[in-house]
Protein backbone atom coordinates (compact mmCIF):
# COMPACT_ATOMS: atom_id res chain seq x y z
CA UNK A 1 0.00 0.00 0.00
CA UNK A 2 1.21 3.27 -0.92
CA UNK A 3 1.80 5.97 2.05
CA UNK A 4 1.73 9.83 1.68
CA UNK A 5 2.60 12.76 4.15
CA UNK A 6 0.75 15.79 4.42
CA UNK A 7 2.10 19.50 5.63
CA UNK A 8 1.18 18.69 9.28
CA UNK A 9 3.41 15.74 8.93
CA UNK A 10 0.51 12.82 9.02
CA UNK A 11 1.06 9.94 7.02
CA UNK A 12 -2.50 8.52 5.52
CA UNK A 13 -2.72 5.42 2.75
CA UNK A 14 -3.57 6.10 -0.94
CA UNK A 15 -4.31 4.47 -3.71
CA UNK A 16 -2.21 5.39 -5.78
CA UNK A 17 0.93 2.63 -8.26
CA UNK A 18 3.76 3.48 -9.91
CA UNK A 19 4.48 0.85 -12.54
CA UNK A 20 2.51 -1.87 -9.89
CA UNK A 21 5.06 -0.54 -7.43
CA UNK A 22 3.81 1.29 -4.20
CA UNK A 23 5.02 5.21 -3.55
CA UNK A 24 5.71 7.15 -0.67
CA UNK A 25 4.41 10.70 -1.85
CA UNK A 26 5.66 14.01 0.24
CA UNK A 27 3.77 17.28 0.49
CA UNK A 28 6.01 20.03 0.88
CA UNK A 29 5.45 24.44 1.16
CA UNK A 30 7.24 27.24 -0.14
CA UNK A 31 8.18 27.09 3.87
CA UNK A 32 8.91 24.25 4.39
CA UNK A 33 10.77 21.54 2.09
CA UNK A 34 12.28 24.11 -0.11
CA UNK A 35 14.86 22.95 -0.52
CA UNK A 36 13.88 18.97 -0.63
CA UNK A 37 11.80 19.92 -3.55
CA UNK A 38 14.66 21.45 -5.53
CA UNK A 39 17.21 18.31 -4.89
CA UNK A 40 14.15 15.92 -5.99
CA UNK A 41 14.02 17.54 -9.36
CA UNK A 42 17.97 17.02 -9.05
CA UNK A 43 17.75 13.38 -8.64
CA UNK A 44 14.61 12.83 -10.73
CA UNK A 45 17.09 14.09 -13.27
CA UNK A 46 20.35 12.70 -12.00
CA UNK A 47 19.16 9.04 -10.45
CA UNK A 48 21.65 8.13 -8.02
CA UNK A 49 21.94 4.40 -7.01
CA UNK A 50 22.10 4.88 -3.40
CA UNK A 51 19.46 7.34 -3.36
CA UNK A 52 15.52 7.41 -3.18
CA UNK A 53 14.42 7.43 -6.67
CA UNK A 54 12.28 9.82 -7.56
CA UNK A 55 9.57 8.85 -9.65
CA UNK A 56 7.83 12.86 -9.86
CA UNK A 57 8.03 16.03 -8.79
CA UNK A 58 4.67 18.02 -9.10
CA UNK A 59 5.39 21.99 -8.54
CA UNK A 60 2.81 24.21 -8.94
CA UNK A 61 1.70 28.03 -6.85
CA UNK A 62 -1.23 25.58 -4.76
CA UNK A 63 -0.14 22.19 -4.41
CA UNK A 64 3.65 20.68 -4.37
CA UNK A 65 4.42 16.93 -3.80
CA UNK A 66 7.10 14.49 -4.23
CA UNK A 67 6.53 10.60 -5.34
CA UNK A 68 9.65 8.72 -4.86
CA UNK A 69 10.12 5.23 -3.92
CA UNK A 70 8.49 3.41 -0.78
CA UNK A 71 11.89 2.27 1.19
CA UNK A 72 11.49 -0.81 3.64
CA UNK A 73 12.89 -0.88 7.37
CA UNK A 74 13.60 -4.00 8.48
CA UNK A 75 15.61 -6.80 6.50
CA UNK A 76 16.82 -10.43 7.57
CA UNK A 77 19.81 -10.06 5.03
CA UNK A 78 20.65 -7.01 7.38
CA UNK A 79 24.29 -6.88 7.60
CA UNK A 80 26.46 -4.15 9.33
CA UNK A 81 29.08 -3.81 6.82
CA UNK A 82 26.82 -3.37 4.15
CA UNK A 83 24.94 -0.85 5.71
CA UNK A 84 27.14 1.40 6.60
CA UNK A 85 29.04 0.82 2.91
CA UNK A 86 25.59 1.56 1.51
CA UNK A 87 25.25 4.80 3.43
CA UNK A 88 28.56 6.48 2.62
CA UNK A 89 27.82 4.98 -1.01
CA UNK A 90 24.99 7.56 -0.83
CA UNK A 91 27.10 10.65 0.50
CA UNK A 92 29.39 10.60 -2.01
CA UNK A 93 27.35 10.20 -4.55
CA UNK A 94 25.11 13.44 -3.44
CA UNK A 95 28.55 15.28 -2.85
CA UNK A 96 29.04 14.14 -7.00
CA UNK A 97 25.83 16.89 -7.65
CA UNK A 98 26.86 19.35 -4.99
CA UNK A 99 24.42 18.04 -2.49
CA UNK A 100 25.59 17.91 1.36
CA UNK A 101 22.97 15.74 2.99
CA UNK A 102 23.44 17.11 7.21
CA UNK A 103 20.30 15.03 8.39
CA UNK A 104 21.89 11.51 8.66
CA UNK A 105 19.90 9.48 11.23
CA UNK A 106 18.41 6.23 11.15
CA UNK A 107 14.97 7.67 10.23
CA UNK A 108 16.30 8.70 7.22
CA UNK A 109 17.91 5.27 5.82
CA UNK A 110 15.28 2.97 4.33
CA UNK A 111 16.17 -0.40 2.44
CA UNK A 112 15.30 -0.53 -1.95
CA UNK A 113 13.52 -4.23 -2.55
CA UNK A 114 13.88 -3.11 -6.39
CA UNK A 115 17.59 -2.54 -6.05
CA UNK A 116 19.07 -4.32 -3.12
CA UNK A 117 20.57 -2.19 -1.27
CA UNK A 118 20.32 0.83 1.43
CA UNK A 119 19.20 4.28 0.79
CA UNK A 120 19.08 7.95 1.99
CA UNK A 121 16.04 10.03 1.69
CA UNK A 122 14.30 12.98 3.04
CA UNK A 123 16.55 15.96 1.84
CA UNK A 124 14.72 18.96 3.97
CA UNK A 125 17.81 19.95 5.90
CA UNK A 126 20.11 19.45 2.89
CA UNK A 127 22.08 22.02 0.52
CA UNK A 128 23.11 22.58 -2.60
CA UNK A 129 26.70 24.79 -2.50
CA UNK A 130 29.19 25.52 -5.90
CA UNK A 131 31.85 23.11 -7.30
CA UNK A 132 34.04 24.07 -5.01
CA UNK A 133 31.99 23.18 -1.92
CA UNK A 134 32.33 26.21 -0.31
CA UNK A 135 29.87 28.89 -1.28
CA UNK A 136 26.02 27.65 -0.55
CA UNK A 137 23.79 27.83 -3.36
CA UNK A 138 21.14 26.55 -1.67
CA UNK A 139 21.29 26.94 2.03
CA UNK A 140 20.62 24.61 4.37
CA UNK A 141 18.93 25.31 7.91
CA UNK A 142 21.07 25.47 9.94
CA UNK A 143 19.21 23.22 12.75
CA UNK A 144 20.35 20.34 15.19
CA UNK A 145 23.00 18.23 13.33
CA UNK A 146 24.43 21.12 11.40
CA UNK A 147 24.94 22.53 14.65
CA UNK A 148 26.24 19.24 15.84
CA UNK A 149 28.78 19.39 12.97
CA UNK A 150 30.05 22.58 14.08
CA UNK A 151 30.67 20.72 17.18
CA UNK A 152 32.34 17.83 15.98
CA UNK A 153 34.67 19.93 13.61
CA UNK A 154 35.84 22.69 16.50
CA UNK A 155 36.07 20.37 19.29
CA UNK A 156 33.09 22.61 21.01
CA UNK A 157 32.24 22.02 24.63
CA UNK A 158 29.60 24.05 24.52
CA UNK A 159 25.72 23.17 24.55
CA UNK A 160 24.48 22.43 20.74
CA UNK A 161 21.61 24.83 21.09
CA UNK A 162 24.17 27.32 22.15
CA UNK A 163 25.82 27.36 18.90
CA UNK A 164 25.72 30.27 16.51
CA UNK A 165 26.30 29.15 13.18
CA UNK A 166 26.78 31.79 10.85
CA UNK A 167 30.13 32.24 13.47
CA UNK A 168 31.81 29.42 12.26
CA UNK A 169 32.70 28.58 8.46
CA UNK A 170 33.97 25.05 6.99
CA UNK A 171 36.59 25.59 3.92
CA UNK A 172 34.96 22.40 2.05
CA UNK A 173 31.15 21.51 3.14
CA UNK A 174 31.61 18.29 2.47
CA UNK A 175 33.35 17.96 5.78
CA UNK A 176 30.00 18.20 7.33
CA UNK A 177 28.85 14.80 5.83
CA UNK A 178 31.72 12.81 7.31
CA UNK A 179 31.96 14.28 10.54
CA UNK A 180 28.14 13.58 11.00
CA UNK A 181 28.54 10.20 9.56
CA UNK A 182 31.56 9.34 11.54
CA UNK A 183 29.36 10.26 14.47
CA UNK A 184 26.29 8.35 13.40
CA UNK A 185 28.70 5.29 13.28
CA UNK A 186 30.07 5.60 16.55
CA UNK A 187 26.39 6.41 18.14
CA UNK A 188 25.26 3.22 16.82
CA UNK A 189 28.20 1.07 18.15
CA UNK A 190 27.99 2.93 21.72
CA UNK A 191 23.93 2.02 21.52
CA UNK A 192 24.47 -1.63 19.94
CA UNK A 193 26.62 -2.37 22.89
CA UNK A 194 24.98 -1.39 25.21
CA UNK A 195 21.64 -3.30 23.83
CA UNK A 196 24.15 -6.52 23.71
CA UNK A 197 25.09 -5.88 27.88
CA UNK A 198 21.43 -5.49 28.97
CA UNK A 199 20.82 -8.31 27.41
CA UNK A 200 23.67 -10.77 28.11
CA UNK A 201 22.95 -9.28 31.90
CA UNK A 202 18.86 -10.24 31.85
Amino acid sequence: MSKQMDLEGTITDIDIMYHGRPIFRKHVSDNWGFNELLIAKKLYEHPLPHNVRIYHVYDTPCLKYIDMEFLGSDKKTYKTDIFYDDIWKAILELHEQRIIYIDLKSDNVGYSDIDKCWKLFDYDCSGICNDACNQWIIKPPFYYNYKEAIKLVYKLDVNIMEIVPEMYTFPDFRKIDTVLYEHYKEQRSVKNKNKSSTSSSI
